[in-house]
């Protein structure tokens, strides 16, 4: 597979930010006016609250940014942190959807990358859509509606609150992708979840993929297997099926003796870092400063010390060393294809998430930067300052 970096569109998510690039340029930051306007009126009634308390100048007065930080570089109220949760190209290159979410509220927005101009398709209280993704030729969008504890398919209009669930049940699904070349098909991944006898939910089986045809109302099982699980299906028109393969996490395995010594052992350590992870947080919000010194002329750092990737703890400081080729993708994170008579190749070690499209073909992120594939190697077309969790094409 041959394509040129210099004429790709991608849009991809780090940090809850929105990024776009089109034509391979630098990518530049996609802001929701309707995000502008949830945050400025909650500052103007913290303001209002804090004048009428008699209070000077605080953290609550310093104002916010979309993401909750304070402009002056404190830190803002948690509380409402603005997440872009995904976005999707459209058949018309120049606009983009993309979903969002405030602890109150989830909405659905739709962007013109040529005018700026942002229309609300709807929002509502507590309503998450997540993994877009808009139909080839209909205007309609695949998106996962998230459950307390479980999620399902569900497609949405384009012009206006009309959602339809397409798969239920005491599951996990996630990352649908419709099939080129046929109207009303779509693969997705997929995880029964485990309960005790009181209903509770304590873990979750391997994620497998299955293909749905809408028309026929047939589901089919494409990928399963005890020991892995099967991530982000994408099919391409020649009936390659593209996922990321990593080994299952069964969890709630029992700690053997040695394992248990130093379990007990260590929790006065964890007490320590616990501490002084308080009194970081603390310098960082009254003093400006951290505790933590990084040098000068070093590589770069991530502050975070850990981070949430498709259901899965990364431990950053394990990854430190990595190569940086690697990013902080574990290493039995695998893209691989699937061909139609089911022979299966590995494409790329280390890899987060990725995408394909008919234009573009395949592009994916290690979590610090998005490669895409160009005369048989892979070529890095976007190195970020923050962990990318998310890359699409568009």
């Amino acid at each position: 597979m041959q394509w040129f970096l210099t004429t790709m569109n991608y849009a991809y998510i780090s940090g809850g930010r929105l990024y776009v690039s089109r034509n391979g340029a630098k990518p530049v930051e996609i802001e929701s006016a309707f995000a502008a306007q949830v945050v400025a009126r909650h500052q103007q009634a913290m303001e209002r609250r804090q004048w009428k308390a008699g209070s000077g100048d605080s953290m609550m007065t310093r104002g916010y940014d979309l993401w909750g930080n304070g402009s002056r570089g404190g830190s803002g109220d948690d509380s409402m942190l603005v997440r872009m949760l995904s976005v999707t190209g459209s058949p018309r290159p120049e606009l983009i959807y993309y979903s969002l979410a405030t602890d109150a509220v989830g909405g659905l927005f739709c962007q013109n990358l040529d005018t700026g101009e942002e229309r609300r398709v709807f929002h509502k209280e507590r309503y998450h859509l997540d993994d877009l993704a808009h139909h080839p030729t209909r205007n309609e969008i695949l998106a996962v509606k998230r459950d307390a504890d479980g999620s399902s398919i569900v497609i949405t209009a384009c012009e206006r609150f009309d959602v339809h669930t397409v798969t239920e049940g005491d599951s996990l699904d996630l990352s649908p992708s419709w099939i080129p070349g046929e109207e009303d098909s779509f693969v997705y991944q997929s995880a029964g979840v485990g309960r005790n006898q009181s209903g509770n939910a304590i873990g979750l089986g391997p994620c497998s993929i299955i293909r749905v045809d809408m028309k026929s109302g047939r589901s089919t099982v494409l990928l399963e297997d005890e020991q892995y699980d099967y991530l982000c299906p994408r099919m391409d028109k020649e009936g390659n099926l593209y996922c990321i393969r990593r080994k299952y996490d069964r969890g709630g395995r029992a700690l053997t003796v040695g394992e248990t010594i130093k379990e007990f052992v260590l929790v006065p350590v964890r007490l320590v870092k616990a501490l002084f992870g308080f009194l970081n947080m603390m310098s960082q919000i009254f003093g400006k400063e951290s505790l933590l010194k990084t040098g000068v002329g070093g590589k770069k750092e991530i502050d975070r010390q850990e981070v949430f990737l498709k259901g899965r703890l990364i431990d950053l400081k394990k990854r430190e060393n990595a190569k940086e080729e690697h990013g902080i993708a574990p290493s039995d994170w695998t893209l691989i294809k699937v061909d139609p008579s089911g022979a299966v190749s590995e494409v790329c070690g280390n890899v987060c998430d990725f995408d394909w499209n008919p234009q573009s073909g395949l592009i994916l992120t290690n979590g610090l930067a998005v490669s895409g594939e160009e005369n048989s190697g892979w070529s890095s077309v976007f190195k970020g300052k923050d962990i990318i969790e998310y890359v699409r094409c568009i």
